[in-house]
């Protein structure tokens, strides 16, 4: 009996040891995924890419973001921050200096979007969280139908979800939010930036 229950402890430590191996390593791959779609979507942001080869090292090269703090998203939605600017010395110049914001869904392996963007997802987003693709944790279907409700059921850090909210709605001018980054060299003034 003892070396029955020794066996079945030792089984349940090892299943255990192999499902937290398994979850870190499928973490680390939606991380390396939701990157690597990030990467895609800021190409066009680069100064140029004159060969192909430009393209696959900056795939490779990491970047470094910030996981935005959010509430009334389920756990699969993941909202991260990264910044691009022109640096003389770097392999890459971005043309833009700022910050992006992007909604990753783990579940479904898509991203959005969010800030920084000539065009953003958000209404993308929106449709899929009103139609079920996207889970919310503490908040209802009720939430979604004022800006009100929007923005006490669901937050993001540095993200303005009621402007994003007003953002769907048909308007003539371009809200706040949806302003993109501004191209370095139509600033007035800009220098260093060469084609």
């Amino acid at each position: 009996m003892k070396k029955l229950s020794t066996n079945l402890i030792s089984v349940l430590l090892f299943s255990i040891t192999f499902s937290a191996e398994a979850n870190s390593q499928k973490s680390q791959l939606d991380s390396l995924h939701m990157l690597l779609h990030a990467k895609i979507l800021m190409l066009p942001l680069l100064n140029s890419i004159d060969k192909s080869q430009k393209v696959c090292n900056l795939i490779e090269e990491p970047i470094t973001f910030k996981i935005l703090k959010a509430k009334g998203f389920a756990s699969h939605i993941i909202f991260f921050k990264t910044t691009i600017s022109w640096e003389e010395k770097s392999k890459f110049q971005f043309v833009y200096n700022g910050d992006l914001i992007f909604a990753y869904n783990s579940r479904d392996l898509m991203i959005y979007k969010i800030t920084g963007f000539e065009e953003n997802d958000f209404g993308k987003f929106y449709n899929d969280l009103s139609s079920g693709n996207i889970d919310y944790s503490n908040a209802s279907r009720l939430d979604l139908k004022t800006k009100n409700r929007f923005t006490k059921a669901f937050s993001v850090e540095n993200i303005d979800l009621g402007c994003l909210f007003d953002s769907i709605k048909k308007h003539k001018k371009r809200l706040p939010c949806e302003e993109p980054l501004i191209r370095l060299d139509r600033l007035e003034g800009s220098k260093g930036i060469h084609k």
